[in-house]
């Protein structure tokens, strides 16, 4: 059965540097070798002719319009916030609201050129909420939830009001939005849950994260066992809460007892307070922008997720797994994935009991070893992409099947071949 796919995004998808585009390309990749998939997005950098190149080499069509938002922490920036202070809208939904992008939605309508609208990510919504033909919203999160748990660790009085209004409009929104949608798409059992015991939502599919193993290789021969590795991009806040709540909090008890630790905090756009860590510290590396991430990870012992905002599923584990990393995370890294404590991964919430664990995987090589060969082993066996894509390729038909009927869904598929 083949489809007509428009794909809407807020971002240029390669290359594919965030949990967030690591998914989504996977998914679109192997999507476009069996349906003709569409892509529309917004660029607030132009991409290059490669990776123009590149993405139409699998895509049927790529369109991107220039977007140029307020630059973060300039004077337009902050009157914007003041200004959506008056909103009912979130300020992130108001900032991805384009007319040009709506009317180009339009057009591929009008052109009888989709069978099917896939929104990716909330901030897009706004811009196809109305459209009335078959659309499907792939949430990669609970965005609510994000900035529930922003208001919840922080501890500026001023901060937390802000992100407390912020996350009630995106409560009020996100139910709203999401119930516009024909079906919506979870990357996690819990999200799923959330989303129709507390939004509201009629249905949701469950969409799970995958891994590219044969990219994701080990290479234990690199590994050096007082290394330790976070990775993540760090111009997303919960990175940046995760980094500084690891040196603070967690690190300098793994330090007391392990002065030769090192830290590796591996990301794209380390703002300055992230920056300054390492300045601090000739333990900490932050390595900024790299172009692989795989020699860092490869070259630590321990893996550590010590999220504390988030929502979703993190990528980033089951790439460690892939590579046989003992991965130490919190609750909320490990959130919405099917590993096993103490089996798969270690999970620790508490400061210290985070550190001790961190510390008992640098000092037993055994152990380290055995619990990177079981994640290994079961994200191998599981959650290929190409599964994943299958999944995500049969809860697209299942809409159309619902709206037009089994019969009338083959019937389009044939004409639009």
């Amino acid at each position: 059965m083949n489809m007509k796919i428009l794909w809407i995004k807020s971002d240029f998808l390669y290359p594919a540097d965030t949990g967030g585009k690591i998914r989504s390309y996977n998914i679109l990749k192997q999507l476009s070798a069996v349906h003709e998939v569409s892509y529309l997005c917004l660029t607030e950098e132009e991409p290059s002719g490669e990776a123009l190149d590149y993405l139409r080499s699998f895509c049927s069509k790529v369109e991107c319009i220039p977007f140029n938002p307020d630059k973060k922490f300039s004077l337009r920036f902050y009157l914007s916030l003041v200004k959506n202070l008056f909103s009912e809208y979130p300020y992130v939904i108001n900032k991805y609201r384009d007319h040009r992008l709506e009317k180009r939605i339009n057009d591929f309508i009008d052109s009888k050129g989709i069978d099917i609208i896939l929104c990716d990510f909330l901030e897009m919504a706004a811009n196809c909420i109305d459209i009335d033909v078959p659309k499907v919203l792939f949430q990669h999160n609970v965005e609510a939830e994000i900035w529930r748990r922003h208001y919840e660790v922080s501890r500026s009085l001023l901060k937390k009001a802000y992100l407390k209004m912020e996350y009630r409009k995106f409560y009020s929104y996100e139910r709203r939005a999401c119930s516009a949608f024909d079906d919506v798409l979870v990357v996690s059992e819990s999200d799923g849950r959330l989303l129709e015991n507390e939004y509201s939502v009629r249905h949701t599919t469950l969409i799970p994260t995958g891994v590219d193993v044969d990219y994701f290789k080990p290479d234990a021969g690199k590994m050096k066992p007082e290394n330790i590795v976070f990775v993540g991009s760090m111009d997303w806040i919960p990175n940046q809460d995760a980094a500084e709540y690891f040196v603070k909090d967690i690190y300098p008890g793994i330090k007391s007892r392990r002065p030769d630790a090192r830290f590796y905090i591996v990301g794209r756009r380390p703002p300055e307070h992230i920056r300054i860590l390492g300045e601090r510290d000739n333990s900490i590396t932050i390595t900024g922008t790299v172009d692989d991430i795989r020699p860092y990870v490869d070259g630590a012992r321990v893996y550590v997720v010590p999220i504390r905002i988030g929502g979703g599923t993190r990528i980033k584990i089951y790439e460690a797994l892939a590579q046989k990393k003992a991965v130490v995370s919190t609750t909320v890294g490990a959130e919405g994935l099917p590993l096993t404590d103490g089996k798969h991964i270690i999970i620790k919430d508490e400061p210290n009991d985070f550190a001790e664990a961190v510390l008992e995987l640098m000092e037993n090589e055994n152990s380290a070893l055995k619990l990177g060969d079981s994640g290994h082993n079961y994200v191998a066996e599981n959650y290929s992409w190409e599964k994943v894509a299958g999944k995500f390729s049969d809860a697209l038909e299942d809409v159309l099947k619902v709206i037009h009927g089994p019969t009338a869904v083959v019937d389009n598929m044939g004409e639009s071949r």
